[in-house]
């Protein structure tokens, strides 16, 4: 893609009309790809990286191409390099299959039952 849409985190790649992929920088905050999908009328982005400086990023350019706000953000897994960017996405609708911050708790025994 041009420079118009450059991050330090990541390279876009544009997979078809509609569809980009964010692939991670060696050595970079975004650790893991992510992506995002234009449906026309709403945007979904999957997963968010694992800084929030990268997924500032990604939010800003993929509100910039599409012209509109992110719609959804949906969680491959609850890997930390694939939910720490969730934060920049507060006003998105965030699809997980576990709550990453459930998932987390139980396993460093966290929860509160």
């Amino acid at each position: 893609m041009n420079d118009e849409f450059y991050s330090k985190h990541f390279t876009l790649e544009q997979i078809s009309k509609t569809i980009f992929a964010a692939i991670a920088k060696e050595g970079s905050g975004a650790v893991a790809n992510a992506g995002f999908v234009d449906l026309g009328d709403k945007v979904i982005v999957f997963d968010t990286f694992n800084t929030q400086q990268a997924s500032e990023d990604l939010k800003l350019i993929a509100e910039r191409i599409t012209n509109q706000t992110v719609t959804w953000v949906v969680n491959s897994h609850w890997h930390g390099d694939h939910i720490r960017g969730n934060q920049t996405f507060k006003d998105s609708i965030i699809i997980s299959s576990v709550s990453p911050k459930y998932k987390k708790a139980h396993l460093f025994g966290t929860h509160n039952e």
